[in-house]
């Protein structure tokens, strides 16, 4: 089993927006490829905080799985099935920051990929959220992609 670590960042807090970010290696380098989820494997998505603002007492995220948009031939359009069978296209968390060297996080995990199943190529659009106000939450977003192989 398997992490594939991405990191994102949020750069402006106000105003919600883009995310910018993707799947780094253990090194925390940039990928210049989707990474491959294998059985069991999972995303763990780490949000950074921008320092100059103060972070949210906690901020949700949701993961939204889909086809690729290079994926023409491929019979789902998400690689997460629960044991009753059905697919998982969205699911939501919540965290708390963790402050490490002046640095705010918050992280989010999927479910554990089951495995089986063609290789294929997947999106996740990831989206975080400050609910401070529920009324007008801030959110931003990114979608970086990913592939799979029994």
């Amino acid at each position: 089993m398997t992490d594939h670590q991405c990191k994102l960042e949020i750069a402006n807090a106000s105003i919600g927006g883009k995310l910018t970010g993707g799947f780094v290696d253990r090194q925390g380098v940039a990928l210049p490829f989707p990474p491959v989820l294998r059985s069991g494997d999972r995303i763990v998505v780490t949000i950074n905080y921008p320092a100059v603002a103060t972070p949210p007492a906690q901020l949700s995220g949701t993961f939204v799985f889909s086809a690729a948009p290079s994926a023409t031939a491929q019979a789902t359009a998400t690689p997460f099935v629960r044991e009753d069978g059905n697919f998982v296209c969205l699911t939501t968390g919540t965290s708390g920051p963790l402050s490490i060297g002046g640095v705010t996080t918050y992280t989010f995990t999927s479910p554990a990929h089951p495995g089986g199943g063609p290789q294929a190529a997947y999106e996740l659009t990831f989206v975080a959220a400050d609910n401070t106000n529920p009324a007008q939450p801030i959110q931003w977003s990114e979608d970086p992609e990913f592939d799979t192989s029994s």
